[in-house]
């Protein structure tokens, strides 16, 4: 496993806080200060280096969510069928 400076790998939330910074104009040595990233990351996160790497992950949350969006549409139409049912039989002995 790879050993991080700070303890931990920098993640989304980060990186948009980096690139925000440097849209205010501060310089990458102040933003060095700011956030405890180093140089090195901070280039990186300017340069959009790790774009790539977080657009991978959406796309890969977005089919999770997908497939969890399709298994809920198929239970949701299955509570309906059995609703429909119930209320077919409930109309019949009313008649």
């Amino acid at each position: 496993m790879k050993s991080f400076p700070n303890g931990a790998e920098i993640v989304k939330e980060d990186i948009d806080n980096i690139k925000l910074l440097g849209e205010k104009g501060l310089s990458p040595a102040e933003i060095v200060k700011i956030t405890k990233w180093s140089r090195s990351t901070v280039a990186r996160a300017l340069s959009g280096y790790y774009d790539a790497r977080f657009a991978e992950k959406k796309e890969e949350q977005k089919q999770t969510a997908s497939e969890e969006l399709k298994d809920l549409m198929a239970k949701n139409l299955e509570i309906l069928i059995k609703i429909d049912g119930f209320l077919a039989k409930e109309s019949e002995v009313v008649k």
